[in-house]
């Protein structure tokens, strides 16, 4: 069968070798580490490098089913069944899954074994305390994970060959040469104007209600801890002689904190058009509309102004401990109580770190989606014009 596919990024292929090579060498080294290397020192160091490597692929799995989610994949040729894409599909998903979980296991059993983690030789903080009976489950879940994730890439490798072999040109879609493809849910739709229009919008619409909630719901938790402690704060400072002002880091807590709830009522609105979007893409593609995501670029925007106003409040913070730190005389506990680090002032530190990240988060995404949004216009537009040709 002679076929015409088209192959992923340059930047995905690569991830995906990478993930590759990776998980093989992750398997090899779980493998001699089973069999028990003779030496202490000997299986020290391949432990070590097991969790190093570990530890990198799996970020590099994060991004890799990220960038899938965000920019889909490129079709398959319209002679390609469509059972074998699915079942492909599926098998490289749950060798994802099965990834995460072994994963996520294997750095659970290194935290209750009680053994420092070590990250190509630098010691990790421990997360939990030492725990004999949850080492030894994480353990079996991580060796049952592994076996697992070890049939999952024999199947993966066996849909490749058999397709490769089945449909000439298949093999090439994770090559770094040949066409580059368009992300498409079928091939059909790649042919002008014939359901293109739909799909972009439908895609589109995907990426919008599902970054539009990661978003809500990541800032919407940083923002109650966040009022949490700002409140504890706040309450703490009432009570000393000091007067809240512009060289207070709570002045600026507060000020990240109430433009993160506008980014919190934007990233909820995103998931609301993207369900708009699904139903009326002309509204917001179509041609002679102009301002349709404006208020992604007002969600970046709020996000930067919170991002400058945390980093004075955390500059602030950070100031205020240095100072205390190194200016304590003895007795200055009884004599001015207001001049001793307390556990307010950790409060408010953690305050202004936590509307950082959160207003990072708000950047990156309604950034990218209003990327992704004029790009999709563009070809909205490009397809509704070959079909009016």
């Amino acid at each position: 069968m002679a076929s015409n596919f088209f192959r992923y990024g340059v930047a995905f292929v690569l991830i995906h070798w990478l993930v590759a090579f990776g998980v093989f060498a992750l398997l090899g080294l779980g493998a001699v580490l089973v069999s028990d290397p003779t030496t202490t020192l000997e299986r020290a160091r391949i432990l070590d490098l097991h969790i190093s490597l570990g530890l990198v692929v799996g970020v590099l799995v994060v991004v890799q089913i990220i960038a899938r989610l965000l920019f889909g994949a490129p079709a398959y040729a319209a002679d390609f069944p469509r059972w074998r894409g699915l079942a492909s599909r599926i098998v490289s998903g749950a060798a994802n899954a099965l990834f995460l979980f072994c994963a996520a296991s294997g750095v659970a059993q290194a935290t209750f074994s009680g053994a420092p983690m070590r990250f190509f030789g630098v010691d990790l903080p421990a997360l939990a305390e030492a725990n004999a009976d949850y080492a030894a489950l994480a353990a079996q879940i991580h060796l049952a994970s592994a076996y697992g994730l070890a049939g999952a890439v024999l199947a993966h490798l066996a849909f490749i060959l058999w397709n490769a072999v089945a449909c000439r040109g298949f093999a090439g879609r994770m090559s770094l040469f040949g066409p580059r493809g368009v992300p498409a849910a079928d091939s059909a739709s790649l042919a002008p104007g014939v359901g293109g229009t739909d799909r972009v919008a439908r895609e589109l619409a995907g990426r919008f209600r599902l970054l539009g909630w990661i978003a809500f719901i990541l800032q919407f938790i940083l923002a109650v801890l966040s009022a949490l402690l700002l409140q504890f704060a706040a309450a703490g400072h009432a009570m000393s002689a000091a007067k809240l002002g512009f060289g207070d880091a709570i002045f600026w807590g507060g000020g990240s904190l109430a433009a993160l709830c506008l980014t919190c009522a934007l990233a909820f609105y995103t998931t609301r058009v993207g369900a708009k979007l699904a139903r009326a893409p002309d509204k917001f593609l179509g041609e002679g509309v102009g301002g349709g995501f404006l208020f992604l670029g007002l969600g970046a925007g709020t996000s930067v102004f919170g991002i400058g106003v945390a980093m004075i409040g955390l500059a602030l913070s950070i100031v205020l401990l240095i100072a205390k730190t190194v200016s304590q005389p003895p007795g200055i506990a009884i004599i001015e109580p207001d001049k001793i680090i307390r556990a307010l002032d950790v409060f408010v530190l953690l305050v202004n770190f936590n509307l950082l990240i959160a207003h990072f988060f708000g950047v990156a995404i309604s950034g990218g989606l209003y990327f992704l949004a004029l790009k999709a216009r563009a070809t909205y537009r490009a397809y509704a014009a070959m079909r009016a040709s």
